[in-house]
């Protein structure tokens, strides 16, 4: 198992893997998005001067498992800067493997040497899974409503 960052200077493969892997997590929360929305929404998180950061776990087979997507962001309820994990899959066939706990727990480190203490995101309530996984990386859930407007 190998994981690392995604960046512009990657080379193409690995930001193919991560497209096709995001296709796929678009697809599993109801998002028929296609490959030309998926690369110009991930060449827009890759300029520079983003703060978006891209993290991809390959299986020892050097075949793309799993992905995180994640933004730094400013808030009060944070105290100040914190990590939002916008994006966060485990290819079907790779899941209970221990792909997405690697995954979380290489965010978690690298977050941690970062020196963010705050880390948030979401998930369905029904995807008990990812909520498990979660939790048991220390985060707590609670019911929230998902609020979105596409111009």
């Amino acid at each position: 198992m190998e994981i690392m960052e995604v960046t512009r200077q990657s080379p193409w493969g690995q930001i193919a893997d991560m497209t096709t892997l995001l296709i796929e997590q678009m697809k599993v929360i109801g998002k028929d998005l296609d490959e030309k929305h998926v690369k110009a929404g991930m060449e827009n998180a890759l300029k520079p001067g983003t703060t978006a950061r891209f993290f991809i776990c390959y299986d020892d087979d050097e075949k793309a498992a799993a992905c995180c997507l994640l933004n730094i962001g400013s808030g009060i309820e944070a105290g100040g800067d914190y990590i939002w994990i916008n994006e966060f899959h485990v290819r079907e066939d790779k899941r209970r493997m221990g792909f997405g706990q690697a995954l979380l727990k290489h965010v978690l480190q690298w977050a941690n040497e970062e020196g963010y203490d705050y880390i948030a995101s979401v998930t369905s309530p029904e995807n008990k899974a990812a909520r498990e996984l979660f939790k048991q990386n220390g985060f707590g859930d609670s019911e929230m409503i998902w609020l979105e407007r596409t111009r």
